[in-house]
């Protein structure tokens, strides 16, 4: 009994994954990822190269978190929200274009068709 609950738990998890999961703009969160990872190495690199600077980095550091930090709590989930929303438009979108393109592959050769037997 435990063992068909846990992979029912475990089918529900990958079906509301797979549903927060961005269909056509993924990459933009992985260029996002991709950018933070770089822009992690060459703060870091900075901060190993400052020498002499290292106490003022570190004052300036700390500063800078304790602005931030209350923004960034309160914000960090609207780009993922955004993204998930445009996503969602653009989804709808293709959709509405492939019925209108499944419509038009059934008119179109009708149209051409009556026009060549009664014109």
């Amino acid at each position: 009994m435990a063992q068909g609950d846990n992979s029912n738990i475990s089918q529900d998890m990958a079906k509301v994954e797979e549903q927060q999961r961005l269909k056509y703009l993924e990459f933009v969160q992985v260029a996002a990822v991709h950018a933070a990872l770089s822009f992690t190495k060459l703060y870091l690199y900075a901060k190993e190269r400052s020498g002499p600077l290292k106490p003022g980095v570190e004052t300036v550091k700390g500063t800078v978190k304790s602005v931030v930090r209350p923004v960034y709590d309160k914000y960090h989930d609207v780009p993922v929200e955004l993204l998930k929303f445009v996503d969602t438009k653009l989804d709808e979108s293709v959709t509405r274009l492939e019925k209108g393109y499944k419509v038009a592959s059934v008119v179109v050769p009708t149209v051409a068709y009556c026009s060549d037997k009664y014109n």
